[in-house]
């Protein structure tokens, strides 16, 4: 059998098999498939299958099937044979509604976390994909009041342009910005990276303390 036939068993295995009291039982807040929406939903068959959706959604993400994995007629098909309640979302559903909506509760939740820290350590790498394109990733890591050490990737961001101290720089003052990551002169955020020229001149001239 094909790899990825097997990794889409697997997914259909999982979303229609799970135990019914851990479909019921409410996600941890940090959680992935985490959803205000999910909460409002009322008990019986909708909410368990609503749940399944999000449990999909992160399946197919863990296997590495792309997410038009679910306008695929055998896919569609054997969901429909595991579970006829479940109407299949659309590839476009999914990536206009659902997940946006996954990224903006999650993205609230961590903005939330950050900003009751008291400090925060970034680490950032550049990195080229196979099609030569230049991305930069930036991962936060902090403690809570109650002493758990979270680590959350804040951005995978694109980038048109080369990675030059002065963009980068300007780069981490954004993500900074954007994530409500404060920077004074008293406790100034660190950001580790390796020991490139243009790296660590972009993170001294962010204002940010560099580690290498």
């Amino acid at each position: 059998m094909e790899k990825g036939l097997w990794r889409v068993m697997a997914i259909i295995i999982v979303v229609t098999a799970l135990p019914l009291n851990l479909l019921l039982k409410p996600p941890k807040a940090n959680s992935l498939f985490y959803s205000k929406a999910s909460q409002r939903l009322t008990n019986g068959p909708t909410q368990i299958l609503d749940k399944r959706l999000w449990w999909m959604l992160w399946l197919t993400c863990w296997v590495l099937e792309p997410i038009s994995v679910v306008e695929g007629e055998g896919f569609r098909s054997l969901m429909a044979l595991a579970e006829p309640r479940f109407a299949m979302p659309s590839r476009s559903h999914l990536t206009a509604q659902v997940i946006p909506s996954m990224y903006n509760t999650l993205r609230e939740q961590v903005t939330k976390e950050i900003s009751q820290s008291t400090c925060v350590a970034l680490t950032s790498d550049l990195w080229t994909s196979r099609a030569t394109e230049n991305y930069t990733t930036v991962t936060a890591h902090f403690i809570t009041s109650l002493w758990e050490l979270k680590t959350y990737v804040l951005e995978t961001t694109f980038s048109s342009v080369s990675h030059t101290s002065d963009h980068l720089s300007r780069f981490f003052q954004d993500v900074m910005i954007r994530w409500n990551i404060l920077c004074d002169d008293e406790l100034k955020p660190s950001i580790t990276t390796d020991n490139a020229v243009n790296i660590t001149k972009a993170v001294v001239d962010s204002g940010s303390t560099h580690i290498g």
